[in-house]
């Protein structure tokens, strides 16, 4: 079963995104995994809800640091879309 994946790609989080990429372009059983990355969050509802109904499923990659907890809570979150699902 393939389930796609999309990147949340954010600047302040694409070094753990790059390594993230970089495992599973090191694994050849992963090398057809489909993989889209978006660049804000109305990208990201966009693709992930692309994927979903060409695959009846989706995972979105989303990296967080510390210091952005605050910014992720369901009241802050970018264009409300994320509310409820981090």
């Amino acid at each position: 079963m393939t389930i796609p994946i999309v990147f949340y790609y954010h600047r302040l989080n694409c070094y753990s995104f790059n390594a993230l990429a970089g495992a599973l372009d090191a694994d050849p059983s992963l090398s057809a995994l489909p993989v889209d990355i978006a660049l804000d969050a109305e990208q990201l509802h966009t693709l992930v809800a692309s994927q979903v109904s060409r695959h009846n499923r989706a995972a979105a990659a989303l990296s967080i640091m510390t210091c952005q907890f605050r910014k992720c809570t369901p009241s802050s979150a970018d264009s409300g879309w994320i509310s409820g699902r981090v």
